[in-house]
């Protein structure tokens, strides 16, 4: 969790002013804060992660995003790892959803838990959708959203995914 949330914020505090996103806007951040957990990794998803390190990102610590994220007031951190987390998270609506877990369970578990919650023309952010080193989480979210009758995702430039629900 860390920089694409970081501008998300500050965007919207441009965008809206800060009182009203801070009266308005309340953001969870779930995350590990230790890494990927492996437990969770298949095989294939064990030998992409290996080749592609995340070490360019920096100390992910909860500590080092709570500082990052210290001037947000309406930010509330929770340490866990996902799918376990899940049953103790009580949110009556998701507007936004940022999913960035790099492996297929925990992503297609989190949309599972959030779409239901899920507001009219809300928005889902994939990371790393559009990527060739995400075939494997993309395949599950896609399948996800085809037995769902959902449209599918779109690639962004970026590699991201975005879907409007």
């Amino acid at each position: 969790m860390g920089i694409n949330n970081f501008f998300i914020q500050t965007y919207l505090r441009i965008k809206y002013g800060e009182n009203l996103l801070e009266k308005h806007f309340k953001y969870f951040g779930i995350d590990t804060f230790s890494g990927i957990d492996k437990q969770y990794l298949t095989e294939k998803e064990l030998s992409i992660t290996a080749e592609y390190s995340f070490r360019a990102y920096g100390n992910q610590s909860l500590k080092a995003i709570d500082a990052r994220f210290k001037k947000f007031n309406n930010l509330k951190l929770i340490q866990g790892t996902i799918p376990e987390i899940l049953s103790n998270l009580d949110f009556s609506k998701c507007d936004f959803l940022h999913v960035d877990m790099n492996n297929a369970l925990p992503e297609v578990e989190a949309i599972r838990f959030f779409l239901p919650l899920m507001t009219k023309n809300s928005f889902m952010l994939l990371d790393d959708y559009g990527f060739s080193s995400a075939h494997i989480q993309r395949k599950s979210i896609d399948d996800l959203f085809t037995s769902r009758n959902l449209t599918l995702p779109i690639s962004l430039p970026t590699g991201q995914g975005l879907v409007l629900i």
